[in-house]
């Protein structure tokens, strides 16, 4: 039960992750299994160019990326192929396919992975024995299009089985930043009055809120996009239940100085801070429970989360 229970408990990156090894490996198999060695490897490589394109996402996006990851490795293989007698030809594939994989980046962050395709594709392709004529070639490259293809249908299945888990974990990760978030919001509200207003380290408090807006975005992205699954209006409510949170602690950085600095004001600080590192425990509680399936244990009375 232990295991079972770290098991659920793995984040979505490495299930992902998980999947994608399974996926090129029976793409190899496969492979292997209907024409040689030689094809395995071939489909192997096809297969890898395919699942750079796979990530936690709907089935829809991650159908797309993984088909643009496809065709840009097929494309740059073949053209690699074909330039591979000739040094000046292929020193002009080099660079064309090195500044198309920098101009990839210009989408952002998200896009880091596509620009990582055609160099890939290219080293995978350099690095196989060269095939003794056309037919062997274009037999090649027919291998790889066949792991592309084979991997293009195994992220599409898993995708839409996976989607409400991804989802799940997406919105646990979410409730966990944002716990982080209020425990950061309570040392910021004890330390201004130790420190003094404009001296409160907030550097935590900054960090945490872009990383809970970026978990946050994940989170919208599996649960509030596409057809909705079968658990999508409960997570949806509890991700719409987060948002409002988030937004009430933002909205709600009052000016503490006008509480003055005697005793009471003291005691209402600590008050607040207390409320707030409450309030982090049991989210943290809730999505350890919303992760495994199990009932929170009931560490926190309600009227500790009364103002």
């Amino acid at each position: 039960m232990e295991i079972w229970t770290r098991l659920t408990r793995l984040p979505a990156h490495v299930v992902n992750g998980i999947v994608v090894a399974v996926g090129v490996a029976l793409a190899h198999g496969l492979a292997a299994l209907l024409g040689g060695d030689a094809a395995g490897l071939a489909a192997t490589s096809g297969a890898i160019f395919a699942s750079i394109g796979d990530a936690p996402a709907i089935p829809a996006r991650n159908l797309n990326r993984i088909c643009s990851a496809a065709l840009l490795g097929l494309v740059t293989s073949a053209l690699a192929a074909l330039a591979r007698d000739n040094a000046i030809a292929l020193g002009i594939v080099v660079v064309l396919l090195s500044f198309a994989a920098n101009m990839l980046l210009a989408w952002g962050p998200r896009a880091g992975p596509m620009s990582f395709v055609p160099m890939l594709a290219l080293v995978f392709t350099m690095a196989a024995p060269p095939p003794a004529g056309l037919a062997a070639e274009l037999q090649h490259l027919g291998w790889t299009a066949f792991g592309s293809l084979f991997y293009i249908g195994w992220g599409w299945v898993t995708t839409s089985l996976l989607r409400p888990r991804y989802g799940t974990l997406a919105l646990a990760q979410a409730m966990h930043a944002l716990a982080a978030l209020l425990r950061s919001r309570a040392e910021v509200i004890v330390q201004e009055h130790a420190l003094g207003r404009g001296e409160a380290p907030l550097e935590s408090w900054i960090a945490n809120q872009a990383v809970l807006d970026e978990r946050l975005q994940a989170a919208r992205d599996l649960l509030l996009e596409g057809p909705p699954h079968a658990l999508g209006p409960q997570r949806v409510a509890v991700l719409e239940s987060v948002l409002e949170l988030r937004d009430t602690l933002l909205a709600g950085e009052m000016d503490l100085e006008v509480f003055g600095r005697d005793a009471g004001a003291e005691q209402l600080r600590a008050g607040l801070a207390r409320q707030l590192e409450d309030m982090a425990l049991l989210l943290d509680l809730l999505a350890d429970s919303l992760v495994t399936g199990r009932e929170p244990p009931a560490l926190l009375e309600p009227a500790q989360l009364v103002a």
